[in-house]
């Protein structure tokens, strides 16, 4: 009895440690690696930063608070509030739990228009005997994409059909 005793305490004891260290973060680890990521891949890094001292002073400040954290969810605090230094709205990071769920594409429920190029387009649009302002060929600034848009068959609304486009998920 005495001997399982002894095994029980030890294989709780060596549990514990193991339990604890899964819900642990290295959160200076994160911290640099987001600034590595920031400083190599955001167009705007130069422009806000200039000759880096005040973000390196930030970048310090945050390391040093991150010494203190051992929680994703904490972590996650002190990078945004290291983020927001840059005041855009497109840096951010977030946590969602333990579980990484990649993105799924989901079908649209979007009009087609089978094999309609510029030219079927353009032709609809010649055979449309009084159009309105909003009906006709559409295209992005810099040509991300290209649509057609017209009044939708109930007359209450438009429609969207895409000609072309560089993002082949669209």
């Amino acid at each position: 009895m005495q001997k399982l005793f002894w095994l029980l305490l030890f294989l709780i004891c060596s549990m514990a440690p193991a339990h604890s260290v899964q819900d642990n973060c290295n959160c200076q680890a994160n911290i640099d690696s987001v600034y590595h990521h920031i400083r190599i891949n955001y167009p705007g890094f130069q422009l806000k930063t200039g000759k880096g001292t005040a973000i390196q002073s930030v970048y310090s400040e945050a390391r040093l608070k991150a010494l203190k954290v051992s929680s994703p969810k904490d972590c996650q605090k002190i990078i945004n509030t290291f983020l927001s230094w840059f005041g855009d709205g497109h840096l951010g990071v977030s946590y969602s739990g333990d579980v990484f769920k990649p993105k799924t594409h989901k079908i649209q429920n979007t009009p087609v228009w089978p094999n309609l190029t510029e030219s079927v387009a353009r032709r609809f649009l010649d055979s449309i005997p009084h159009p309105d302002s909003l009906t006709g060929i559409w295209e992005s600034y810099e040509s991300f994409y290209k649509t057609l848009i017209c009044k939708s068959a109930d007359d209450k609304g438009y429609q969207a059909f895409l000609i072309q486009t560089i993002n082949q998920n669209w």
